[in-house]
């Protein structure tokens, strides 16, 4: 039996990084260093921006201040949409890797050249758990009104049934005071939806956690989805759970490293002074967190991003043996005749 035991995924990854032809920290440095240094400039770029914008004033500089606002929501935007694509890089390098292949930093061009499929396959994911959310939503809104937990809501809504109030008598009604008053009375149904959403999301999570290398493999967009889907049935999902909880060290770093990032944001909320100005402060808690994250990543990422990948493949060999398995009592009876 095959088996799924993080240690054992782990010591493999390890394994194939020795026969890599391509030095995996360099690489990992080099992915690592882009994604986030882009981060790094672009809010760089929005400070100066915003001072820009901050020291033109009057009716004449309308015409600049608006060229520089959508220059900023453009430069926003095409880091935002570009990060996906290169993020996949790292999954086609990791199962180079994985299967001790040839990989260079070309790889990480990857996700770039098959753009179609990796947006279809964000955009999927994205419909999916939008439309799992708003069936969600409505099941539970359904089932909470007709509970005692509703009896608040129905009598805050009750002069609404039976009436024939005009537009200005439904705007009298709705005031900020009922709003509020309607807003705390959700509040239960908002919890429920809140839990089972989060349940399900989880669930979704760990099923469709492979899609990417499936998608790396060649498969379409929609077939990375169900190819993930059935990779990860028959309680592998606990598998990777494990493996999730294996390297909680890594993922507590880079928790750590994102509080830090917004380290600035973090202590104004705490009213907590700064001998610097805002804009400086920003940019010193985001350099410090960038530098200690690419140095980390450097040097523990190749591991867990390969472990993945062994992963993945252990389970594609696991199905393609079940597969085997299943099918052998046909063919034996097929040849006796």
């Amino acid at each position: 039996m095959r088996s799924f035991q993080p240690s054992d995924l782990r010591h493999q990854a390890e394994d194939a990084l020795r026969y890599a032809t391509c030095d995996p920290k360099k690489l990992t440095f080099l992915h690592t260093a882009v994604a986030l240094g882009s981060s790094l400039l672009l809010t760089l770029v929005n400070l100066l921006i915003n001072q820009q914008i901050a020291h033109t004033g009057g009716l004449s500089g309308m015409g600049l201040r608006s060229v520089l606002s959508t220059l900023q929501s453009v430069l926003d935007f095409a880091v935002m949409v570009a990060l996906p694509f290169w993020e996949i890089g790292l999954i086609f390098a990791a199962l180079g890797w994985s299967r001790k292949e040839q990989t260079d930093p070309a790889v990480l061009l990857r996700g770039f050249r098959r753009f179609r499929s990796v947006l279809a396959l964000n955009l999927l994911r994205v419909l999916l758990l939008f439309i799992v959310g708003f069936f969600i939503v409505y099941l539970i809104s359904a089932v909470y009104m007709f509970t005692p937990l509703s009896e608040p809501l129905w009598k805050l809504i009750e002069p609404l049934y039976g009436s024939n109030m005009t537009t200005q008598e439904m705007e009298a009604f709705f005031t900020p005071e009922m709003l509020d008053s309607m807003m705390r009375s959700s509040i239960p149904m908002l919890v429920i939806s809140g839990v089972a959403y989060a349940s399900v999301a989880v669930f979704l999570f760990y099923r469709l956690r492979f899609a990417e290398y499936a998608l790396a493999d060649g498969t379409g967009a929609f077939g990375s989805l169900l190819r993930s889907v059935r990779l990860t049935g028959k309680k592998r999902s606990l598998a990777v759970l494990k493996l999730d909880l294996h390297f909680w060290w890594y993922y507590l770093v880079i928790g750590l490293l994102l509080v830090v990032y917004f380290g600035d944001m973090i202590l104004a909320a705490t009213g907590v002074a700064l001998p610097v100005s805002a804009d400086m402060a920003a940019v010193l808690f985001s350099l410090v967190a960038t530098v200690c994250r690419v140095v980390f990543c450097r040097r523990y990422l190749p591991v867990v991003a390969t472990t993945y990948a062994v992963t993945y493949q252990s389970f594609c060999d696991a199905a393609a043996t079940d597969t085997v398995q299943a099918n052998a009592p046909y063919d034996a009876q097929n040849a006796r005749f």
